[in-house]
């Protein structure tokens, strides 16, 4: 489907463009299908129930809940209309039109989304206007198909299964574990002098909690220091988090908790990894049977002491995989490159870069039984493609050739949202970019849809990346792009050969 820009009615409506961009670019051709129906559905009964002096209204727990019912229903309107607007729009373009700068006006919608603290009129982060809506919609279905009537139930209930596909169906995997090392005894070996270490962990059973979306991963850590590329981030956003303050209750009966001593020279670093303790425990070697006896009747007396003592010294980590069963279709990522500090918004400009193919394997979870599947094919398809995504620019004239630095764009408070998407997936821009020079990548500018050249793919990565490069689609009579970064990115699931 070709894509046609969306009018900025107000000058600072751009967050909001590109928001609706991206999302209407990730939802499949069903989900359009059904929530344009459901739209003409709802439509269709709220003009029924004006006709009628008196309205039957469905049951529900109380009036509360009968306005929930109509907020759902008249975002769901808006919003579809929205959607049949864009594609009627688009199916009107001339398909022989290179650059176009025809566009719809959103200004219904924008209108009413205003009661979701989404205003047109006012500057707006597209990360968060990309979020409440999302999350708007979700719980909008979710309301129709407890209280709404019948044929927009099933609409509804249909829509929802689509969409959970596209976005929500995903699910994380939780691990907790503490870890505790307290010194026993000390004992010398050899002329060195060796600590008895007792090792206690203890894990509780796994978590299931669903994926978030979009899935917020930091651009820097906690050091200040910024990520290399989003497989880091991604990757320090799953493994090994340090939770403070965890309340582990050693009263109750754990089947999970695990005690054993080793040897450990003092000089040794305390550290948590089990692969470094248990290669210094070499001499533990040296240890009697009846040493082993006492340091039992030892072990008892301590767990007796340690239930009824605070569990703050338990270090406690977090480590989380992706099921790799309920992939869904998209994966959203909200990069956060905004920092709220002294009352101002400080951007994190450095550099993060975006793979084009993203695999996520080495991120889900093993299966159950692994001893029963043939492990010589890959049991689950978890490479994304990148498929569009949200950028934060610095717009300039095109007559200003100047490049500008990481400090001079940080202190300026101009900004400005486009989008980039990935018309790969679609037929006919597969015959479009079977050509030399063309290439599956659009640039969305509020109104203007601006197709990209080969040779404009790696410095629109290098934006994307946040390098600060000059982007100057002069060949398709497009605008300069300077000092830019992503903050929303798409992915979507490789489809199967």
């Amino acid at each position: 489907m070709r894509k046609i820009g969306i009018r900025n009615v107000s000058g600072v409506s751009c967050h909001l463009n590109a928001a609706i961009q991206l999302i209407f670019h990730a939802i499949s051709s069903l989900g359009v299908t059904l929530l344009i129906q459901l739209s003409h559905e709802l439509t269709i009964k709220e003009e029924e129930k004006k006709e009628k002096e008196t309205c039957v209204k469905p049951i529900l727990l109380d009036n509360h809940s009968d306005e929930v019912l109509n907020h759902a229903k008249t975002f769901v309107t808006q919003f579809g209309s929205l959607l049949d607007l864009y594609n009627r729009s688009s199916s009107n373009l001339s398909s022989e039109s290179v650059s176009t700068h025809e566009s719809m006006n959103p200004l219904e919608f924008y209108s009413y989304v205003s009661q979701l603290q989404l205003n047109a009129q006012e500057i707006g982060d597209a990360g968060t206007a990309m979020t409440i809506l999302l999350d708007t919609l979700q719980k909008s279905l979710d309301t129709i198909v407890l209280y709404g009537e019948v044929n927009c139930q099933v609409l509804a209930s249909s829509l929802h299964k689509e969409l959970m596909h596209d976005f929500w169906r995903g699910k994380m995997i939780h691990q907790i574990r503490g870890t505790q090392y307290k010194v026993i005894d000390k004992v010398t070996v050899d002329g060195i002098m060796k600590s008895w270490i007792r090792k206690r962990i203890i894990r509780r059973p796994k978590q299931v909690r669903v994926l978030p979306c979009p899935w917020i991963l930091p651009s820097h850590h906690h050091e200040s220091k910024s990520f290399a590329s989003l497989s880091t981030s991604l990757r320090c956003t799953l493994f090994e988090q340090s939770i403070r303050s965890y309340p582990w209750d050693l009263d109750k009966e754990d089947n999970s908790l695990s005690d054993h001593s080793i040897y450990i020279t003092d000089s040794d670093n305390d550290d948590d990894d089990d692969d470094s303790y248990e290669d210094s425990s070499h001499a533990s070697s040296c240890t009697s049977s009846s040493d082993s006896d006492s340091k039992e009747e030892e072990d008892e007396e301590e767990e007796n002491e340690t239930t009824t003592n605070s569990t703050s010294n338990f270090k406690t980590i977090k480590y989380s995989e992706i099921d790799p069963t309920t992939l869904p279709r998209n994966i959203l990522f909200r990069l956060k490159r905004f920092q709220y500090k002294d009352h101002q918004v400080h951007i994190l400009s450095d550099a993060m870069d975006i793979p084009t193919i993203l695999d996520l394997s080495s991120f889900v979870s093993a299966p159950s039984h692994p001893n029963m599947i043939d492990t010589s094919q890959p049991l689950y398809k978890c490479v994304y493609n990148l498929q569009g995504s949200i950028v934060y620019v610095n717009n300039t004239d095109d007559n200003d050739d100047d490049e500008i630095q990481g400090e001079n764009f940080d202190n300026r408070n101009v900004g400005h949202y486009v989008t980039y998407l990935n018309m790969s997936m679609d037929d006919e821009n597969q015959r479009i970019s079977s050509s030399s020079s063309s290439s599956p990548w659009i640039l969305v500018n509020d109104e203007k849809v601006i197709p990209l050249h080969h040779d404009d793919e790696d410095r629109m990565l290098h934006l994307l990346s946040g390098r600060l490069c000059k982007m100057n689609h002069s060949k398709s009579s497009g605008p300069v792009l300077k000092a830019g970064f992503a903050i929303v990115v798409l992915y979507q699931l490789q489809q199967k050969d």
